[in-house]
């Protein structure tokens, strides 16, 4: 991804395209305090392979979750974006 993006729904079309951004799905998982370190390794490890680009994230109201459907949000006051890390 080496555009800039100004809105967060801009770069997951961009990296996902248009038709599969309707396929996105999440899951909410927990683990152990102890299991954190490697899980952290586990996650560097697989992705690291593709050379992720970070994006910083803004959402304006901050008493609202962070979601993945968040982030898909086009239009209004709830558009999360794109900004420095």
């Amino acid at each position: 991804m080496s555009r800039n993006f100004d809105q967060a729904w801009q770069a997951l079309v961009a990296h996902f395209g248009a038709e599969q951004i309707n396929g996105i799905t999440s899951s909410r998982r927990q683990f152990g305090a102890h299991l954190l370190p490697d899980l952290q390794a586990t996650v560097t490890a697989e992705i690291g392979p593709f050379a992720p680009a970070l994006l910083g994230l803004h959402q304006i109201y901050d008493q609202f979750p962070f979601t993945i459907s968040s982030l898909l949000v086009r239009q209004g006051d709830y558009t999360i974006s794109v900004t420095p890390l």
